[in-house]
């Protein structure tokens, strides 16, 4: 694992705490995610276009 790789000795002792700390994780970042100010000029808005260069979506 690339865990065990950077930190020499390390094991998780089952795969339910590896769930668990994985949905923790998530769960913190989707936090943080929403409490960070998002730049108003950012446009995170789907944009398709079709084979002759117009807007589909």
């Amino acid at each position: 694992m690339i865990a065990d790789w950077i930190i020499p000795g390390f094991e998780v002792s089952s795969f339910w705490w590896a769930l668990l700390f994985s949905l923790l994780l998530s769960f913190i970042n989707g936090i943080f995610e929403r409490l960070t100010v998002k730049s108003e000029s950012q446009d995170d808005s789907v944009k398709v276009f079709g084979k002759d260069g117009k807007r589909i979506l």
